[in-house]
């Protein structure tokens, strides 16, 4: 007879557990040393993080079609570089950015739009990918963000918002299921990869 574990009401469990595997922090398991074959000892078990689903906010890219554009394939146009950066769109205003780059004049337009590793913005309707970026302040300014329990068939949506708009008219341009994604770490910034086939815009 299985039962519902009392903790997470996820996962089931026979009569004579209490909790499931998942709940279940601690394990006792009996000591191999036949010396100390009456003692215990404590095996502590990493919990599972549960799934979960993620919501992207996206720094508004218009494609370079149109101020007001949805976008978010290839470079943003001139005015949206110009807006980003002014506005202080983190990664749109970093140093070594190449749109900045080409708003100081140091390459043209046309040859910012060759490159197409631009930013995920850039890239949303390419690759169907996005990543975690970094903490924007705090004591952990600079360290990357980590994905946690975002798997595999976890929902990913995308949301922008307009230029000028403030943040109760963000909108989700673009909903789409996780194919694979990376936690992250110390290093590198968690990534999701979406499957491109079941995407919606």
């Amino acid at each position: 007879m299985f039962k519902l574990c009392p903790k997470c009401q996820l996962n089931y469990i026979t009569d004579d557990g209490e909790l499931c595997t998942v709940c279940r922090p601690i394990l006792h398991t009996s000591s191999n040393n036949t010396n100390l074959s009456n003692t215990k000892k404590t095996v502590r078990v990493k919990k599972e993080i549960p799934r979960r689903n993620i919501a992207f906010k996206c720094t508004y890219c218009d494609g370079g079609r149109d101020f007001g554009y949805i976008g978010f394939c290839g470079a943003c146009s001139p005015v949206n570089i110009k807006h980003n950066i002014e506005s202080g769109r983190v990664l749109c205003s970093a140093s070594d950015n190449r749109c900045g780059r080409f708003l100081k004049g140091e390459m043209s337009y046309e040859e910012l739009k060759k490159f197409d590793d631009l930013c995920y913005e850039s890239n949303v309707f390419r690759l169907w990918q996005f990543g975690a970026g970094g903490v924007i302040k705090g004591k952990n300014k600079g360290k990357p963000n980590r994905l946690l329990g975002v798997k595999r068939n976890s929902l990913c949506v995308f949301t922008t918002k307009k230029p000028f708009s403030s943040s109760l008219n963000r909108i989700v341009f673009a909903v789409s299921i996780v194919a694979g994604s990376i936690e992250g770490g110390e290093y590198e910034a968690g990534l999701v990869k979406s499957h491109e086939n079941i995407a919606l815009c």
